[in-house]
C-alpha cells in the first residue's frame, strides 16, 4: 500500500496542473477505539497499537497525502469505508475476505459459536456496489472537494462510508446461517 500510493503521489503532483485525487482508505485508521469517528478527526492522534498491518499500511498512506494536501501540491479526498458487504442487489459479494472464511468455516466444522457476548458485537456492512458508486462519483468530478478555508488549511476531505443503521449481531448473523444451513450445531 505505502509504496504504490507514493508512486501515485509522484504522478499526481507531476506536471503544471493541480490534480484532485481520490484515495480508498479504511475506517481501520482508527484503530477501532471509537465506534463512529468523526470524517474531521486526526488520524495521526490515533494508537496505531490496536490496528491491523493493513489498518496501519494504510495509516501511513494518509499520513503522506496529508503532507501532499498541507503543501497545496493536489486535493486530497480520502474515503474510508467500513466492512465491505455484498451487492445490495444481487448478493455477490467477495468469496476472498475474512467473513466469507468464517462462514465456509463453520459450514466444514458444522459449527456455529454461540455466547452472549455476540449478542453485543455487530456486522455493519455497506454493500459494495454503494462503496463503488461513492468512489465513482468523486472521482469522476471536476470540483475541488472542499471549502477555500478547508483547502488552504490543508484539512482532508474525508466519506467515512459506514453503515450505522442496518447493523446486525453475531448471534443474530449466526442464527441466519443456521437456518439455511441446519447441520450447523452450536458450540
Amino acid at each position: 500500500n505505502v509504496q504504490s500510493t507514493k508512486e501515485v503521489i509522484k504522478l499526481v503532483v507531476s506536471g503544471r496542473k493541480r490534480k484532485n485525487l481520490v484515495y480508498i482508505s479504511t475506517i481501520g485508521v482508527f484503530g477501532g477505539g471509537q465506534v463512529e469517528p468523526d470524517e474531521y478527526t486526526d488520524i495521526t492522534q490515533q494508537s496505531l497499537f490496536r490496528m491491523s498491518g493493513y489498518s496501519k499500511s494504510k495509516w501511513v498512506c494518509e499520513v503522506l497525502l496529508g503532507q501532499v494536501r498541507e503543501h497545496k501540491l493536489a486535493s486530497v479526498t480520502i474515503v474510508r469505508p467500513g466492512l465491505i458487504g455484498a451487492h445490495s442487489v444481487t448478493g455477490e459479494g467477495n468469496v476472498r475476505d475474512w467473513l466469507s472464511w468464517m462462514v465456509r468455516a463453520a459450514q466444514t466444522l458444522k459449527l456455529a459459536p454461540t455466547s452472549e457476548a455476540l449478542k453485543s458485537v455487530f456486522l455493519r456492512l455497506v454493500p459494495v456496489d454503494y462503496v463503488a458508486q461513492t468512489v465513482a462519483i468523486l472521482s469522476l468530478s471536476h470540483e475541488v472537494p472542499c471549502t477555500p478555508k478547508e483547502c488552504s488549511s490543508g484539512i482532508f476531505f474525508a466519506y467515512h462510508l459506514v453503515n450505522s443503521d442496518d447493523a446486525i449481531s453475531y448471534q443474530e448473523f449466526f442464527n441466519c446461517l443456521k437456518r439455511v444451513c441446519p447441520n450447523l450445531k452450536e458450540t
